[in-house]
């Protein structure tokens, strides 16, 4: 890959910038503009995406340039091990998918200080999705779509040399039982008189219908997912298409569990009752339009609601986690609050 050798041959003589007020016009002309440096005049570094679910550091970096380079670029810092996933699945494996993405314009590892730094292809103009708002139908059918463009290449090929790279979406039944277990005495005490009846009741019985529940999904069609497809990682770009952003937790496990994420975090309950069925029916004709049959809407929904209560799960352990979260803001409160009311409408429905 052009850009990842250039940055890997860069990092050896410069120090990669750990933050957006690091970098500086020399080493951006350096990467961005070798062998002509003077088509950079200047740039301007201001964050964006703060408080919303977005993995790592982001900031929007708007080029005074020429018309040899692109009017701004998307400069992103994570962990180590998450940027290194998100920089090979976009350089090696989203070309052989039909769903929109960032391109991926350099990756800089940094082992030394734990981080890499990827330099992405800016999107904007495009109306970024907010998961306290909740996708339009229009936007649902959108995503419907895009997950199925997603997942319709590997489906069932998991092992596939391209992908078998990527990490399993796989959680231990007896460790994920004992953990809700744990949390579910202080869950209840600030939620449960909230809850509706069923729902409550569900909630209850959490740590025992897991087990079975993960054990389902093992068996339900697996293919490359995004894991983490919640509405605040979703661009809308004017013609109506969905982006999807941060490949940070992508993984090799049940469609399923990113359709959840789609009913959980994307929809308002009031959409979600509405819209499911069209939804569906959406998805597993894109499916189909790209060779994928034989998975029935019954099963699709029932799997669907297994990773549900596993969604439901992780929702009641950030309620009672202790450490807070880190570079979120005000607006964490609300979204948790969201995932409790959007959860709790899923398991009532059930």
């Amino acid at each position: 890959n052009r850009g990842r050798g250039r940055a890997e041959r860069y990092a050896l003589r410069v120090r990669v910038p750990a933050k957006p007020d690091e970098i500086s016009l020399d080493w951006l002309a350096e990467v961005l503009a070798p062998g002509a440096p003077r088509s950079l005049r200047g740039f301007r570094a201001e964050r964006i995406g703060v408080g919303f679910g977005l993995a790592g550091v982001l900031a929007r970096i708007t080029l005074d340039a020429d018309a040899t380079l692109p009017a701004s670029i998307v400069a992103k810092w994570s962990p180590a091990a998450k940027g290194d996933r998100e920089a090979r699945f976009l350089r090696d494996v989203a070309p052989r998918l039909d769903v929109r993405t960032p391109e991926l314009l350099h990756s800089f590892p940094d082992a030394g200080e734990g981080r890499t730094l990827l330099l992405l292809e800016d999107l904007a103009p495009a109306a970024q999705g907010d998961c306290l708002v909740g996708a339009t139908p229009a936007e649902a059918l959108a995503l419907v779509r895009a997950q199925a463009a997603l997942h319709a290449p590997f489906w069932e090929r998991i092992d596939d040399p391209a992908v078998a790279w990527i990490r399993r979406f796989e959680h231990d039944p007896k460790v994920e039982a004992e953990r809700f277990a744990q949390c579910l005495p202080a869950f209840m005490e600030k939620e449960g008189d909230g809850l509706p009846p069923r729902a409550r009741r569900i909630a209850e019985r959490l740590p025992d219908l897991i087990p079975k529940a993960l054990e389902e999904l093992r068996a339900a069609p697996a293919t490359v997912i995004h894991a983490d497809l919640h509405l605040d990682n979703v661009l809308f770009r004017a013609d109506g298409t969905a982006v999807v952003l941060d490949w940070t937790d992508t993984a090799r496990g049940p469609a399923a569990a990113d359709l959840s994420r789609l009913e959980f975090e994307c929809l308002t309950p009031e959409t979600r009752r509405a819209e499911r069925d069209r939804l569906v029916a959406a998805y597993l004709e894109a499916l189909e339009g790209r060779g994928v049959r034989g998975y029935g809407a019954d099963r699709l929904r029932r799997d669907v609601d297994r990773a549900s209560l596993l969604s439901f799960g992780w929702a009641m352990r950030w309620v009672t986690r202790e450490e807070g979260f880190s570079d979120a803001g005000p607006r964490v409160d609300r979204l948790v609050a969201n995932l409790v009311r959007n959860g709790a409408a899923i398991l009532e429905d059930m």
